[in-house]
């Protein structure tokens, strides 16, 4: 996903496939919200301005951008491990349990996206 067009990217998610979905979609858009952040923070270097505060801003906002990112691809994966999870044979010992686990894992990358700061 990281190296992925946009158009690229919009194909795949209006594509009939688990992922990318809501989740990452959601991750991405944190992500682009920080790089503008960091944008801003960037024009904002003149004398009237906080050196210290505004590479701290970028800093962070660097920071935010990358975990955003990472966490819209865990999302994806987290996606094709609830389809796999489900594609094992209804007979399969364990299905249950592997759904499961899938969807818990499935709900993670989303939550950490709520919290990121």
């Amino acid at each position: 996903m990281r190296d992925d067009t946009i158009a690229g990217f919009l194909e795949q998610l209006a594509a009939r496939i688990p992922a990318p979905g809501g989740g990452a979609t959601a991750a991405l858009h944190a992500a682009q919200a920080a790089a503008l952040l960091a944008m801003v923070a960037r024009y904002s270097d003149g004398a009237r301005y906080d050196a210290a505060l505004m590479g701290r801003v970028v800093a962070e906002a660097d920071a935010l951008r990358t975990t955003a990112l990472e966490l819209a691809e865990a999302d994806a994966a987290a996606f094709g491990a609830v389809a796999a999870a489900y594609q094992l044979p209804r007979s399969a010992e364990g299905r249950p349990e592997a759904i499961a686990a899938a969807l818990a894992g499935a709900a993670r990358p989303p939550a950490d996206v709520i919290r990121l700061q």
